[in-house]
This record gives structure tokens, C-alpha cells and sequence, in this order.
């Protein structure tokens, strides 16, 4: 018989974590430094992770998070029977480092933007239709004045 290979503890965090889970966690520890002494307490647990990157995103301390997910993989290498946390904290600087960028990259656009109320105006309202109306019934006689 063939021996099975044991299952990667990566295989955990394909999966997306419970949203309510997340949100208790992230709720119960609101201070970065006891949430992260929980995520280390509980590192094979996604749902801790999430909470973690969450935080992080939400409080705008990515670089903190970063440094401490990196001490934690140089730590864990040593270990041969820990090296699967130091994959897991690979798993979650890549992570952190696409959201970082897609920070970034809205914190970065610059422009004309629409003001929201005017983004959100229903258009289907019988109020808009009776302005579209308006709005080229007063064209239309700029036009037939204006060929006059």
C-alpha cells in the first residue's frame, strides 16, 4: 500500500472563515498586541488570522503586522516540526502585502468624482424621468430658437 501524505495545514486557509467568528474575535480582543498573542495561541486557526488582518487593515497598522508575521516565520524555520507556521506566516504577509497594495492603490486615485448623492439618485424615479423630460424639452426649443 502507498502511504498518504499528511494533510497541509495550509489546506485550512483556502477555505473562507466563518464572517461572525471573525468579527467575536476581532471584537473581543480590540487591543493589536492581545489579538496577536491569540493568533499565535491559536496560529492553526484561520478564523484568528482573519480577525488579525482585518485589524490591521481597519487601524492602519499593515507595516506592525507585517513585522510581526515576519520575526514569527524566521522563528518558526528553526523549528522542523513548527516549519508549518512559518508557511502559514508566508500565507498572510503575501495576503497582507496584496491589500496593502490595493490601499494604496485607492488612497492613490486622484480626480473628479461625482458626489454621492448624485451617484446614489434613483434614476427610475418619476421625479429624475419628469427632469430628463425637461431637460430636452428646454434643449430642443434652445435648438428650434437658435435656428430661428
Amino acid at each position: 500500500m502507498v502511504a498518504e501524505e499528511p494533510s497541509s495545514p495550509l489546506v485550512a486557509f483556502q477555505a473562507i472563515p466563518d464572517g461572525n467568528t471573525v468579527s467575536s474575535i476581532a471584537a473581543r480582543y480590540q487591543i493589536e498586541w492581545q489579538l496577536w498573542a491569540k493568533v499565535v495561541e491559536h496560529f492553526s486557526d484561520p478564523a484568528f488570522h482573519a480577525a488579525y488582518l482585518t485589524q490591521a487593515l481597519a487601524l492602519e497598522f499593515v507595516a506592525e503586522a507585517c513585522a510581526r508575521y515576519r520575526d514569527h516565520r524566521s522563528v518558526m524555520m528553526l523549528v522542523e516540526e513548527n516549519r508549518w507556521q512559518a508557511e502559514v506566516a508566508d500565507l498572510m504577509l503575501a495576503r497582507l502585502e496584496s491589500l496593502a497594495a490595493v490601499q494604496m492603490e485607492r488612497a492613490g486615485k486622484k480626480g473628479f468624482e461625482l458626489p454621492a448623492w448624485w451617484v446614489f439618485l434613483p434614476t427610475a424615479s418619476g421625479v429624475a424621468r419628469m427632469g430628463w423630460i425637461l431637460l430636452g424639452m428646454a434643449l430642443c426649443l434652445r435648438l428650434i430658437f437658435a435656428m430661428l
